[in-house]
């Protein structure tokens, strides 16, 4: 199967205008994830365990797990339970965000690494997230840092906030945020807790 970054940057841009004119996920951006490497993101997932680690969550819901990276870097005694629009194995709970809710599980902590990009709504998205988890794990690259729209469409990106504009969204949808840390050269990482009611 050809894997996205196999195609064109024009090729890719054209896609993705046309999965957001569509209002649909890019499906085929996820179905040869594997011919990117399996541990492209190892040091963000190992920084996102350590966060998890440090304020006790017992069981992480991996929102977006792709080849599911964070559970290699996670401890044994933390429950694992990974999501993806497409199937990864047989534990993985299936679930199109941009169509679906987030599915209803069982866990303290919550994992959006590389995801908040993808999503055509995201601010419903991290509210429904508020709702049943205490913590979450989230990167996102802002456009303070990647501001060239040619280039986010290319990596199939639907949205475009600056660090300011998404922190004002997530209070919004009722996080706060605890911890905030640039990784890498565009992408930020935060760690949020949920609003107090």
């Amino acid at each position: 199967m050809l894997c996205f970054y196999d195609l064109s940057d024009e090729e890719r841009c054209r896609r993705t205008a046309s999965a957001l004119m569509a209002g649909r996920t890019l499906l085929e951006r996820w179905q040869a994830l594997e011919a990117e490497g399996q541990n492209r993101w190892a040091r963000r997932a190992q920084r996102a365990a350590d966060w998890f680690i440090d304020a006790n969550i017992t069981r992480v819901l991996d929102l977006g797990c792709g080849t599911m990276t964070l559970e290699r870097s996670l401890p044994t005694f933390i429950r694992y339970l990974p999501s993806d629009v497409v199937r990864r194995d047989d534990r993985t709970i299936v679930c199109d965000l941009n169509c679906d809710l987030p599915p209803k599980v069982e866990a303290d902590g919550v994992a959006c690494l590389g995801l908040l990009e993808y999503l055509l709504d995201p601010q419903q998205v991290l509210t429904e997230l508020a709702g049943r988890h205490r913590v979450c794990v989230l990167s996102y690259n802002t456009t303070n840092t990647l501001p060239n729209l040619t280039i986010r469409r290319s990596h199939a990106w639907f949205n475009d906030f600056s660090q300011f504009d998404l922190e004002r969204l997530f209070e919004r949808a009722g996080w706060s945020v605890d911890r905030a840390e640039r990784f890498g050269p565009t992408q930020m990482l935060w760690l949020l807790r949920t609003l107090p009611h």
